[in-house]
């Protein structure tokens, strides 16, 4: 395993986390594009909080980037609001997504963080059984 495809698994554990966090059922995150949309969006924010400096640097990314897939104009406001409901619900996978960072920045090998990254993970039954 390299760092690409360790990146890969944890985004893929994450999103798993997130759903179940969400409480979407698995079977509707499977066949919903609506929730695997919401489940990205929500990752892409847990991402960039992760990796920011700072609060107004995650703020001045968000608004960047959602401007570039979005015509309409976001407001900042309507992001600033989104990145504390965030913090406040996804306490653990932002910590988990930061743990990973600072493991890789340590010199770790991705074959020995990947579990440590497993066993951090909050799954809901039927996201455990689903690979």
């Amino acid at each position: 395993m390299n760092e690409t495809e360790l990146l890969d698994n944890v985004k893929k554990l994450l999103r798993k986390s997130i759903a179940t966090t969400l409480k979407i059922p698995i079977v509707h995150y499977e066949t919903s594009m609506e929730a695997q949309t919401g489940v990205d969006r929500c990752l892409t924010m847990i991402m960039t909080l992760a990796r920011a400096e700072t609060l107004d640097d995650a703020l001045d990314f968000l608004c960047m980037t959602g401007s570039l897939f979005n015509p309409n104009k976001i407001s900042r406001e309507a992001v600033q609001k989104e990145i504390m409901a965030c913090l406040n619900t996804f306490r653990y996978e932002i910590a988990l997504f930061k743990r990973m960072d600072s493991m890789v920045d340590a010199g770790e090998t991705p074959e020995s963080i990947w579990p440590k990254i497993q066993a951090m993970a909050v799954l809901g039954e039927d996201y455990k059984t689903n690979n």
